[in-house]
């Protein structure tokens, strides 16, 4: 069943340091009663809900366990529900091969996926000490992972997860909501979306859609016009896109990792290397760390989301990577925030340009 399914390699999916607001939580309480009393009346407040007890004005439309009858299937695109797991028991305790532990209780929603199309996946806590992490399930209740991860557990505490995909067979596939805290469940917001390049109508997913600085492919540009890395690219079908021709002179982008209440989602950049061409990146050095380990790693990935080439660290601290692919095409180049505390904002500058 792996097969059925291409990672863009996330995992939000399409969030930003430069538009934060996609990485923020859906409405919070927005109209639930808590138990206070309304200020404007002289209403008997009502008793103090206990905090793992269900929230009536919840509908709910998941279920406690993967496969089960009365399971609601997701059927129109764009989507936003709400999940509360607070009633559930856990059931997935550990993602088999995705090296993920869920002790928190889960829930469980079905979508028939299309071949073709691509979707991306934004899970953010409402309520409730909850950890929230999302996965994808196939139609045998087992985790995608492996080559095709499809787990999103990038944050440290009640950071938003994310991520993305491109569906290669139809089928009916299950979304798993679920809880790194092990603390009684929460209230969860669960948005589903089908982006599609070319409508002209940028959506969640999605770098930009016809605008100007955009590809035909809905990736923005990086270079003269745009040295900054923007628009969520934190995996390759959402990627930003180096636009200038490559140089043994060299090209600098800049751009950031962190920063997000303790995510690590990393930043994606698609590059065309020529044919018989050797790409060289650099981190420049008013960017990179001479004590102890670097903040940031590089992998560059190709087309089909296998590693080409790992980066290594250089003189003063600073890393790079180099590939000459058998073949000129399109690759990603990864930067991942690998710092203990992701908290801060960190700047990076890297060089692209090709061996001399």
């Amino acid at each position: 069943m792996r097969s059925l399914l291409k990672l863009s390699l996330l995992l939000c999916m399409a969030c930003n340091v430069a538009d934060p607001s996609f990485y923020e939580a859906l409405a919070s309480d927005a109209g639930r009663d808590t138990g206070t009393p309304d200020a404007a009346d002289d209403a008997t407040p009502d008793a103090t809900p206990d905090a793992n007890e269900p929230d009536a004005m919840v509908e709910q439309l998941a279920v406690d366990e993967c496969g089960d009858d009365a399971i609601h299937t997701i059927t129109t695109l764009p989507t936003e529900i709400e999940v509360d797991t607070r009633p559930f028991r856990n059931r997935v305790n550990n993602l088999r091969g995705c090296a993920v532990d869920v002790p928190g209780p889960d829930a469980f929603i079905a979508i028939n996926l299309e071949v073709g199309k691509y979707y991306h996946l934004h899970l953010s806590r409402i309520e409730g000490d909850i950890d929230p992490t999302l996965y994808l399930l196939d139609s045998a209740c087992d985790p995608v992972c492996g080559a095709l991860e499809l787990v999103a557990n990038y944050c440290t505490g009640t950071g938003d997860e994310h991520f993305g995909f491109e569906a290669q067979s139809s089928g009916l596939f299950y979304i798993g909501v679920d809880d790194r805290n092990d603390s009684g469940g929460g209230v969860f917001s669960l948005d589903v979306y089908n982006p599609e390049c070319g409508d002209g109508t940028r959506e969640h997913g999605e770098n930009c859609d016809g605008e100007e600085n955009c590809s035909s492919d809905c990736r923005l540009l990086l270079g003269a016009e745009s040295l900054q890395t923007r628009a969520a690219p934190i995996n390759a079908r959402e990627a930003n896109l180096f636009s200038e021709t490559l140089t043994t002179g060299g090209f600098e982008i800049q751009g950031t990792v962190g920063g997000l209440a303790g995510c690590s989602y990393p930043e994606v950049i698609a590059v065309d290397i020529p044919d018989g061409e050797e790409l060289v990146v650099r981190q420049t050095e008013g960017t990179c760390s001479d004590i102890g380990s670097p903040p940031v790693q590089l992998q560059l990935l190709n087309a089909g989301g296998g590693l080409s080439a790992d980066g290594e660290m250089g003189a003063g601290g600073c890393v790079g990577v180099r590939y000459r692919p058998p073949s000129g095409g399109r690759y990603f180049l990864f930067v991942n925030d690998i710092r203990p505390d992701t908290t801060n904002l960190l700047g990076y500058e890297l060089e692209f340009a090709i061996a001399e």
